[in-house]
């Protein structure tokens, strides 16, 4: 039957066998010969006696401390109120060992080493914090810490479990956290395999000598420590979380988060996903890092490239949605990406690249480029190369700090913007974003695709062709340096804008209208040819914003009609220096316009109903019909006019004709200082038209008529007229009054 000893039990001779049947000791047992062969034993008492090993199933329910290596060839349990202290001893357990009710295993010795043949079960409603500090664990069976306290596995110090089975092992954790159930370091050496069945928590080392350790999906594995693995192959747990500092192998599978401060110390390769989150900080220090699968960089996560070494290429999409800045974390290296690129909520600088950092979009499907907070002062590329046959497209405005380069395939991005504070290097013309601001001194391409608004300091080094729309805006400037430059669409001077031609050899071409709206231009347009094919309109910004000197020459070519509105015509604010008008369609002035120097009719109409163009040197007009302006004023000596003039004209120079001239309108001499000599004839022949002398005495404005004939068909009016010719009046009468 069962029994009870209270004190200790020896066997001095012989065997003692009790087949189920439960035998109970308090004190100890002696059994020198290993006699003793009861089915279970039972220890209650505290420092029991036990002999070297013993048959059966074992519990040790009291406060015990092992005197020297012992061994359990059965089942082998701590449970009731039972404390196994190792002390620096060996203990086997041919079967399982189970810690169960309010049972502890103590291992605080370095000495310790407690070997399990089969499973290893943990079920204790008592923590074992403190309680498993040092020594070996080694498990040749299954891991399984269950129901119980949360804490009742929870290695510490330099606790090492090791599972070294021969036959495929599993590990199990109902309460699994570095703050819950636990192992500090852990050790895989059976060939045969270990699988996590549950989530597993290191606080120390993983380290896999034999065989591979896998984990499902759900499975995940904690490491605050290292994870060692000479093989780079053996580890294929689904998820592994790294919360310190680890020292990892050249390549591991599944998917990895980084949430401690890891610094590479050597190549690595995930063959997986990646996220550094938490409070993760992943800095490369200078060598590769490959991800095959997506990486995210999101919770406060940081990626630090820092070092012109450093290298990392993601097979999958890259997502920043981290709540902490970039700062100079970004600074160099290259990021190759093959996935799409994604900023999205987070810190507005989660993705602020700076320094001479490069990311590389080089996939081999269409890939796309997403900002949430995209701006120069936001987050943003540094340096950015396209690469990628199969195209990318921008689902949202972009920002590059430093040069842009579209080295293959296209970049498109309708309805999108994009900043380009360096240089855009396009030799293939794949820069297909609808808009383009360049804020900086860039080096422009050939050719750049869609809209361009320049904000920086620009001079062009050769040729260059905006297929859509131009402003010089902002405050930027744009210098065309003796180049040729073609807009296909309207350009448009705005802000604080300058557009600068200063070299004879400067030609622009503009296919749509031209609107100046910027800073002062005085000195800024001296020499060059400007052709414009659509209408011109110069804002109020500030009255000399298109003001052209010396050479310059400004030709309306259009093959539809144009127009011309000045805001400030004037020849001290916005004017003309030459101006050819060569439209077949025609030209009209839509306010008055000042040209300082020659206005040329070369094919069209120019005409101006109401409106007054105020020439200074010359018109030219061969057909003598096409200057049709309603009043033209010459302000000072014209060297050359046509033969006939449609229009009404006022002569407020020092004019000799040197021949006939043929007024449709009326003439004027005016403006205080007006001479006009004729020495051929001159006639005026609108019904409306008139001479007429503005002024009162010898000082003011008066007509000289010379050898030649003078006909009007309506008045003279006030002031001198000498006549050295013949007067014909028709219809009307000679009336001098006050005069000669």
């Amino acid at each position: 039957s069962n029994a009870t000893i209270s004190g200790t039990a020896t066997v001095s001779a012989g065997q003692v066998t009790g087949p189920i049947r439960v035998l109970t000791i308090g004190t100890g047992l002696v059994d020198a010969g290993f006699g003793w062969h009861a089915d279970t034993t039972i220890f209650t008492g505290s420092s029991a006696v036990f002999p070297d090993s013993l048959s059966g199933s074992v519990h040790l329910q009291g406060a015990d401390t092992l005197t020297h290596s012992f061994t359990a060839l059965g089942q082998l349990a701590v449970d009731g109120a039972g404390a196994l202290t190792v002390n620096g001893h060996v203990l086997v357990a041919d079967s399982s060992l189970t810690i169960a009710s309010s049972g502890l295993l103590r291992m605080t010795n370095a000495a310790d080493s407690v070997d399990v043949h089969g499973g290893f079960s943990v079920s204790s409603i008592t923590a074992s914090s403190g309680a498993m500090t040092a020594g070996t664990l080694v498990l040749r069976g299954g891991f399984a810490q269950v129901s119980g306290s949360g804490l009742n596995f929870a290695a510490s110090g330099s606790h090492r479990t090791v599972f070294a089975g021969t036959a495929a092992q599993a590990a199990s954790f109902q309460s699994p956290g570095l703050s819950s159930s636990h192992f500090q370091d852990v050790t895989f050496d059976n060939a045969a395999g270990v699988t996590l069945s549950s989530p597993m928590a290191s606080a120390g080392s993983a380290t896999i000598l034999a065989g591979n350790v896998t984990g499902a999906t759900s499975n995940v594995a904690t490491i605050a420590g290292n994870l060692v693995d000479a093989s780079n192959s053996r580890w294929h747990v689904d998820t592994t979380y790294f919360t310190g500092s680890p020292v990892l192998p050249d390549s591991f599978s599944g998917s990895v988060h980084f949430q401690g401060a890891t610094t590479l110390a050597k190549a690595l390769k995930v063959l997986g996903a990646v996220a550094v989150d938490g409070g993760g900080v992943f800095t490369l220090g200078g060598h590769p890092f490959t991800v095959t699968g997506t990486f995210s960089l999101a919770g406060s996560g940081q990626l630090v490239m820092s070092n012109a070494a450093d290298s990392m290429d993601v097979g999958g999409p890259f997502t920043v949605s981290s709540i902490t800045s970039s700062g100079t974390g970004l600074s160099a290296g290259v990021l190759v990406l093959r996935g799409n690129f994604s900023q999205v909520a987070g810190s507005g600088l989660n993705f602020s690249a700076t320094g001479s950092h490069q990311t590389i979009l080089a996939g081999a499907a269409a890939q796309s480029v997403a900002f949430q907070n995209p701006a120069l002062t936001s987050s943003h590329f540094q340096d950015v190369t396209f690469a990628n046959a199969a195209g990318i497209t921008l689902g949202s405005n972009v920002a590059v700090s430093g040069t842009a380069t579209v080295s293959l395939g296209q970049v498109s991005g309708t309805a999108r913007t994009g900043t380009i504070a360096g240089g855009l290097v396009d030799a293939g013309y794949g820069w297909r974003a609808d808009t383009t601001v360049f804020t900086g001194h860039p080096a422009l391409p050939d050719s750049v695709f869609g809209n361009v608004h320049i904000q920086g300091a620009d001079t062009l080094a050769k040729a260059f062709r905006a297929t859509g729309t131009l402003a010089v805006d902002q405050s930027g400037m744009l210098v065309v340096n003796g180049h040729p430059l073609s807009v296909a669409g309207a350009m448009t001077v705005a802000n604080s804008g300058r557009f600068v031609m200063t070299n004879p050899a400067d030609s622009v071409n503009v296919g749509g209208a031209y609107t100046a709206g910027g800073a002062s231009s005085t000195g800024d347009l001296t020499a060059g040819k400007l052709v414009l094919r659509g209408n011109f309109a110069q804002l109020a910004n500030a009255s000399g914003d298109f003001a052209p000197s010396g050479t310059h020459l400004t030709v309306f070519a259009g093959t539809a009609a144009q127009s011309v509105a000045f805001a400030n015509p004037g020849a001290a604010q916005s004017h003309f220096q030459d101006v050819t008008f060569d439209n077949a369609a025609g030209v009209a002035l839509t306010s008055n316009a000042v040209a300082v120097g020659t206005a040329t009719a070369l094919a069209g109409n120019v005409t101006g109903v109401a409106k007054a163009a105020t020439i200074g040197t010359a018109l030219v007009d061969a057909s003598n019909t096409r200057w049709q302006v309603d009043t033209t004023v010459f302000s000072g000596t014209p060297v050359s006019l046509p033969d006939s003039i449609h229009s009404n004209v006022h002569f407020q120079g020092a004019l000799t004709l040197a021949k006939a001239l043929r007024i449709v309108g009326g003439a004027y001499v005016d403006g205080g200082t007006g001479t006009l000599t004729v020495g051929g004839s001159i006639t005026v022949t609108a019904a409306t038209g008139a001479v007429s002398v503005l002024g009162g005495g010898a000082s003011d404005d008066y007509a000289q008529i010379g050898h030649g004939g003078f006909e009007a068909a309506s008045g003279l009016h006030a002031g001198g007229v000498y006549v050295g010719g013949n007067i014909s009046v028709t219809g009307q009468t000679v009336l001098v009054s006050g005069g000669t």
